[in-house]
């Protein structure tokens, strides 16, 4: 169900879409869809399609949430829905080669699907321990950990962003920082610290923004749906393609 909420300190409104009523069944409910009858047999693609073409046009951005993997539902967050996915890790060596993984895979996907249509993807480390990088005995770790990024995928990545920042910057402007205190409270970081504080997350979470809005408005295909059929039949076989490449990667 959609829910609307407007903004008290500026112009316009929000429209929220939660996951459903949780009730006893839910889980099982999700669980049990049926997503490769609903692309083969439902038209599955060109729902998709037709909703995502929707929202881009009714909203000035769309945020969607998904956990990484290879799932049928991420299939259709990170490959067919987004103009611009980003890429949350942490500094683990087992977070960042999973991520790879699943993004290779969905941009081999997206190359099929929409091959006209970049997709931007914008990393973003998070969970990153500043307070014990300071310290001696870790100091080292964090700095190679650092230098490893910066010859990383992750970097490949920002330099495809053809942003006014290098990767080195870039990085130093947007990972977000782990602070122990917040672990133990709900509490939005961007409200306690201030956004011209470079050592809080919402000059972090400011810097996003701007790379998000630099890459400017996101051409939409305007294509019939009925008549488009390679797109279409794209959509139909992202799910399953996902499944295929992650027994491949695996």
């Amino acid at each position: 169900m959609l829910q609307t909420i407007k903004l008290s300190q500026a112009e316009g409104e929000i429209g929220f879409v939660g996951p459903g009523r949780q009730g006893r069944d839910y889980k099982q409910l999700v669980c049990s869809f049926d997503w490769r009858s609903f692309y083969e047999h439902w038209d599955g693609g060109a729902f998709v399609e037709e909703f995502r073409l929707e929202l881009a046009g009714k909203y000035d951005y769309v945020l969607v949430d998904s956990r990484t993997g290879f799932t049928d539902i991420s299939g259709i967050c990170t490959v067919h829905l987004p103009d611009i996915l980003v890429a949350v890790f942490t500094p683990g060596p087992q977070s960042q080669k999973g991520l790879v993984d699943a993004l290779e895979c969905v941009e081999a996907n997206r190359s099929e699907l929409r091959p006209r249509e970049p997709l931007h993807i914008v990393p973003l480390p998070c969970r990153v321990d500043r307070d014990v990088a300071r310290e001696a005995f870790a100091r080292k770790a964090y700095d190679s950990w650092f230098e490893n990024l910066l010859g990383s995928y992750f970097a490949r990545k920002v330099l495809a962003l053809a942003g006014r920042w290098s990767p080195d910057e870039y990085f130093r402007r947007v990972a977000v920082e782990y602070f122990s205190r917040f672990v133990y409270e709900d509490t939005l970081e961007s409200l306690v610290h201030h956004i011209d504080d470079k050592a809080g997350n919402a000059w972090k979470y400011s810097n996003l923004i701007h790379v998000i809005d630099s890459l400017g408005a996101i051409e939409i295909s305007t294509s019939a749906l009925g008549l488009d059929e390679h797109v279409i039949l794209a959509a139909q076989s992202t799910v399953l393609q996902s499944e295929v490449r992650a027994e491949h990667i695996q």
